[in-house]
């Protein structure tokens, strides 16, 4: 009898051990139109746990440890952002706006160089391409084309 009970003691104290997680749940949005910010990445800050923010701007993260964290977010064209401390507990989930600054990116210079010559695509079968190099190896053609 008293091994039945340790057993289902040792039972409910592994099920309470488990389930010590909690969810976060937030908006991701541009500060200055108040837009959504969809498919931006967010992580608990020091976490491998996270998501991204769907066509809306809201993410849900599962699975966090009980506690203060930090809501890490980022996306193209928007500057990172880290939340203030959050307290997730198994009564309240909380809730977070993230308001993202837009951050402009001043692209380099982008150069493009055309080769001089043009090879055809579709080339005759009596036409051959010989190079400089070819022309000076040639024993007895002394840098005469028609000989090489």
């Amino acid at each position: 009898m008293k091994l039945v009970c340790s057993l289902i003691l040792l039972l409910v104290t592994a099920q309470f051990g488990l389930a010590q997680t909690g969810t976060v749940r937030g908006k991701a949005f541009d500060a200055t139109s108040q837009e959504p910010v969809p498919f931006a990445n967010v992580l608990i800050a020091g976490t491998q746990l996270g998501g991204a923010t769907d066509i809306d701007g809201n993410f849900e993260i599962t699975g966090v440890q009980f506690g203060y964290v930090k809501v890490e977010v980022s996306a193209v064209g928007f500057e990172r952002l880290i939340s203030e401390d959050l307290y997730v507990t198994s009564s309240k989930t909380p809730f977070v706006d993230l308001a993202m600054v837009s951050q402009s990116t001043e692209l380099g210079e982008i150069e493009i160089i055309v080769s001089p010559f043009r090879k055809t695509l579709e080339s005759p079968g009596s036409l051959q391409t010989i190079g400089s190099e070819e022309i000076e190896r040639t024993p007895g053609a002394n840098r005469d084309l028609s000989r090489v």
